[in-house]
């Protein structure tokens, strides 16, 4: 499990940031699919799971 934060170049620091999920911590790739999602205005992008020779990563 890994911390997620966020970078906020106003304040020049890290914040701590909750995930899709509720949980401030989880996998890597839910980290990635959040920050993208909220890169990319959508942050639901996430919730749509990505499979990998039949199995959820």
């Amino acid at each position: 499990m890994w911390g997620f934060a966020i970078y906020l170049g106003s304040t020049g620091k890290d914040r701590d940031s909750v995930l899709p999920n509720g949980n401030f911590t989880g996998s890597p790739e839910d980290a990635l699919d959040c920050a993208c999602g909220l890169y990319l205005g959508d942050p639901t992008a996430g919730n749509n799971r990505r499979r990998i020779n039949g199995s959820d990563h």
